[in-house]
């Protein structure tokens, strides 16, 4: 992060992150009603629409009419959500975004992928996308789920899938990037995951 990338409020940025604690909430341009949320928000370009304090918008102002407070240069080399999740300080563990999936197919895969290089930065990091996905850091997850889910890695990862699912891994395999034995698994409650990377569980 640079003072060049910014047009205006890059002092302000910089203050609302010392203050930021382990959680971040991110709020997109997708998302379509107020979100649920009462602590500090980062509202990303189009999501402004929905600012209230206590929080920030940031973004280059292309899908929204208004001026973040925060307003970037558009011929960044990073999308708005890439620029700020580089910015989030280590401490930050627990990502929580709406309004990133969806919309045009090149833009949702490009967020995945930043979210996945936000989780490869450091491990015990968790990333809660609209509720339907979650990301993961490398580690051992356990999570409570009845239905279909798969996983997706967009690296080279070893994977171990046990508890309560309908085809566990109990020895650690390699899934490729995009590696489609990751698809439609099922539980019945209890998914402990094993991983030495980052890995996305889409769930059903």
């Amino acid at each position: 992060m640079s003072h060049a990338d910014f047009k205006m409020g890059a002092d302000l940025w910089s203050q609302f992150l010392a203050e930021l604690g382990p959680n971040a909430f991110l709020v997109g341009p997708l998302c379509a009603s107020p979100p649920a949320n009462s602590g500090p928000t980062i509202y990303v370009d189009g999501g402004a629409r929905w600012f209230r304090e206590p929080g920030i918008s940031i973004g280059d102002g292309d899908s929204w009419d208004e001026i973040p407070q925060v307003l970037l240069y558009p011929d960044k080399d990073v999308s708005d959500l890439g620029f700020v999740l580089r910015s989030l300080p280590l401490t930050v563990r627990l990502l929580e975004l709406v309004g990133f999936l969806g919309g045009d197919r090149d833009h949702e895969l490009f967020n995945l992928g930043e979210i996945h290089r936000f989780l490869g930065a450091q491990s015990g990091r968790v990333a809660h996308m609209d509720q339907s996905v979650l990301g993961f850091s490398s580690g051992t997850w356990q999570l409570e789920h009845e239905g279909v889910f798969s996983l997706l890695s967009l690296a080279h990862v070893q994977v171990q899938i046990q508890g309560e699912v309908e085809f566990p891994v109990d020895l650690p395999i390699e899934f490729h990037p995009l590696d489609s034995r990751g698809l439609s698994n099922e539980s019945r409650g209890l998914i402990s995951l094993t991983t030495t990377g980052p890995i996305f569980i889409f769930l059903r």
